[in-house]
């Protein structure tokens, strides 16, 4: 039979095998922690990147809101500014008309006496 080693070897290689079995769990441990804080920093970053587009996206609303509005009014401008010279234009055509009447008239009165 082999010779026993002394019980200081033995207990030697056991608490090795033991710190090397604590020195594996802690870095699972740390590689664990590692991953969900990465995890964790990514569901962050995407939140606050779809908190920004979500701002982006409100800002590009209210400014095609703002440009729909100020379209609305300058449209509304030129509509009344046409309107306007539209009356006007009718004016001049009832105007000229009515002394084109008078003219005429006044022709067939005097037709007989030229």
């Amino acid at each position: 039979m082999a010779p026993k080693p002394p019980l200081a070897v033995l207990v030697a290689v056991v608490t090795f095998f033991i710190m090397m079995g604590l020195v594996v769990i802690a870095l699972f441990w740390w590689l664990r922690e590692s991953l969900v804080k990465t995890r964790r920093d990514w569901r962050l970053k995407i939140e606050i990147d779809s908190e920004e587009e979500k701002g982006c996206v409100e800002l590009q609303a209210e400014t095609l809101q703002q440009r729909l509005e100020a379209q609305l009014t300058l449209q509304q401008t030129l509509d009344s500014e046409n309107n306007d010279r539209e009356s006007k234009v009718k004016e001049v055509i009832r105007s000229q008309t009515r002394e084109m009447q008078e003219l005429k008239q006044e022709l067939r009165q005097a037709g007989p006496s030229l």
